[in-house]
């Protein structure tokens, strides 16, 4: 979801053990100096099912379903 809406990846590094890292530990941020038209409640949805502890995540793909068809219009 990330990279379909900014055009590029959380994370690279030519190191796969170093990608590996950044993974596990650093959260994902908007690409600094990126324009984008992703409303921060979509922003919100992205971060949450990213988080790296599981129990702050969606719970199951139905709940990131509710919360995107909240950001669609009437």
């Amino acid at each position: 979801l990330f990279e379909l809406l900014y055009g590029v990846v959380p994370f690279d590094d030519v190191s796969l053990y170093a990608l590996a890292k950044k993974h596990e530990r650093c959260a994902i941020q908007p690409p600094p100096g990126r324009t984008t038209d992703v409303p921060g409640p979509m922003w919100d949805i992205v971060e949450k099912a990213t988080r790296k502890v599981a129990r702050e995540r969606f719970e199951s793909f139905a709940e990131v379903v509710h919360a995107l068809e909240a950001l669609a219009p009437a």
